[in-house]
């Protein structure tokens, strides 16, 4: 095209250069000044024709339309193509959406079903849903399809937070709704692969004063604020390290001293910073013994350091205690201990309700936690002991490695 005939302006857009020519416009490729982002401009052609062929060319363009907004970058995003999945979530409800492994395999039914508009949608705008749908992890597989559904969170009440390392070692902070995740900050500082870095993410829950904050090894590296952190839906209820369930891991990931606080109370409410997390196990029988080892002529602290679920300790009625010496503490460069978390594998072995305590004797004073409840199955319990007991202080590695811990029947 003669460059003399391109125009300077398209509405608020400067016109940079054509992209291409088809029967139906002309792509302009145009600057947005106003986010410095590139954009694509189509300009229809023949549109006030009449006749069934233009009729349906003017059709297609408007569909074509439809779905570029539905994937266009949105002011302060570097990518909001993940609506589309947010569109298939809550139109399809209990339907499964399926798309065939390669783009170009029904292509059209796929943008049919994405927008809900008719066949008329040309087959390369239908592929590029496929296009985006193949960085997305599958629900299932069926044969050479994918399948993506039904999902569960049509209205978006699942929210999550991720922190990912990219391939340069920036920290990534992704919004996760709609079964897709969305980045929303990117970290200036790295963490570089081949060696250790200590990663924290804080969420502070709130709809439109809700703070993000992410540290690498102490620094403060992200903060946004200002957020809606809870997007329709309700407290934090789990979190986990690791690969994101469904997506690919490129990488080998060793996860070490893993900590989670929330608000309540007054210690341990907030960053606790590079910390150690050390697992002790039972070293000798402690003061108390009301527990039964078997088999006959073990000791109990065999019984449960052993990681053999044949020995075992049991207890026939409430109220028994059994307490165990545990190793010490390995040396510590800086002495300070936010808590004590006693874990064990424990199963109820009779009918009716089956419920333990965990047990700490400090000096003179003991406490317990507050009731677990077991199952049948063999299960990893945990009760956290924040303070110590005998004076309701900070635990000091000296009063640590002379106390006792176990558990009471319930």
């Amino acid at each position: 095209m003669n460059q003399d005939n391109i125009p300077a302006k398209i509405g608020k857009y400067d016109i940079v250069d054509v992209l291409g020519k088809g029967s139906m416009g002309l792509v302009y490729k145009g600057h947005d000044a106003y986010v410095d982002r590139a954009v694509a401009i189509k300009v229809a052609t023949n549109t006030d024709a009449e006749d069934d062929g233009e009729s349906m060319a003017k059709r297609m363009f408007v569909n074509e339309h439809y779905l570029t907004l539905i994937m266009r970058p949105a002011v302060g995003s570097a990518d909001r193509t993940g609506l589309l999945l947010k569109r298939i979530a809550k139109g399809l409800r209990s339907r499964r959406l399926v798309i065939a492994a390669r783009p170009e395999d029904e292509a059209a039914r796929v943008c049919f079903e994405v927008t809900d508009h008719g066949p008329g949608i040309p087959p390369e705008v239908a592929a590029r849903v496929v296009e985006y749908l193949d960085g997305v992890p599958e629900t299932s597989r069926d044969g050479d399809l994918r399948v993506y559904g039904p999902y569960a969170d049509r209205d978006g009440r699942d929210l999550a937070w991720l922190v990912k390392i990219g391939e340069d070692g920036r920290l990534k902070l992704y919004r996760w709704q709609y079964g897709y995740d969305q980045l929303i900050s990117v970290s200036v500082a790295s963490a570089p692969a081949r060696g250790w870095h200590y990663i924290e993410l804080q969420v502070t829950q709130g709809t439109s004063n809700g703070i993000l904050s992410v540290r690498i090894n102490g620094i403060l590296a992200i903060q946004m604020t200002a957020q809606n952190t809870i997007q329709g839906g309700g407290q934090l209820l789990t979190a986990f390290v690791g690969a994101v369930p469904g997506q690919n891991c490129p990488l080998t990931i060793d996860v070490d001293d893993f900590y989670i606080a929330d608000t309540s109370g007054t210690i341990n409410n907030t960053f606790l910073g590079d910390v150690r997390v050390d697992a002790l196990q039972a070293q000798a029988d402690g003061s108390l013994n009301q527990w039964t080892a078997s088999p006959v002529g073990t000791a109990a602290w065999e019984a449960v350091s052993d990681e053999d679920e044949a020995t075992a300790i049991s207890a026939p009625n409430v109220g028994l205690r059994q307490s165990f010496d545990v190793e010490p503490l390995p040396v510590m460069a800086t002495p300070a201990i936010y808590g004590v978390q006693l874990t064990m594998l424990a199963r109820k072995t009779d009918a009716g309700l089956g419920k333990v305590k965990g047990l700490v004797v400090s000096g003179a004073q003991s406490a317990v936690s507050t009731d677990i409840i077991l199952q049948e199955q063999l299960a990893w319990q945990s009760t956290l002991f924040e303070r110590n007991p005998n004076g309701n202080v900070q635990w000091t590695e000296a009063a640590f490695n002379a106390a006792e811990f176990g558990v009471e029947s319930a």
